[in-house]
């Protein structure tokens, strides 16, 4: 049995399992998109200057990082489930396939794995968390 191929298929290796992500529309989650990190450094005058007091602002701008990627997503079955569940705290692969085309894969590390049990036992849940592992 296989995802229908309407879905964006995750596989998360060393587990060698795949599945979707759980979603109420088409948009995708964002495949490690970097922010920028910076600071706000106030400077107060020591100081007047012409009869008042000049403060200024420096933005210190760090470097990109990327945020984790998290969300639920649905495996085939329990023993999927288990065995993602299994590999986490590993370093692997992470590979995004989406419907007609188009892959992106990454190096990862897998720091979050927990079940979710619903009335739904025709889907075998669980919410996952990869962090990017920069090259």
């Amino acid at each position: 049995m296989s995802f229908p191929s309407r879905f964006t298929l995750y596989t998360y290796v060393p587990s060698g399992v795949s599945f979707i992500r759980k979603g109420d529309s088409d948009d995708l989650v964002p495949w490690f998109e970097p922010e920028d990190q910076y600071t706000k450094d106030p400077v107060l005058p020591l100081a007047s200057v012409g009869g008042g007091a000049v403060s200024k602002v420096y933005i210190d701008r760090g470097a990109a990082v990327c945020p984790p990627l998290l969300f639920r997503a649905s495996c085939l079955n329990s023993t999927d489930r288990y065995n993602l569940r299994a590999s986490r705290g590993t370093t692997g692969t992470l590979t995004r396939t989406v419907p007609g085309g188009g892959t992106l894969s990454a190096t990862v590390f897998f720091y979050k794995a927990i079940r979710i049990n619903s009335g739904d036992f025709s889907r075998w849940w669980i919410d996952v968390g990869f962090e990017l592992v920069p090259s």
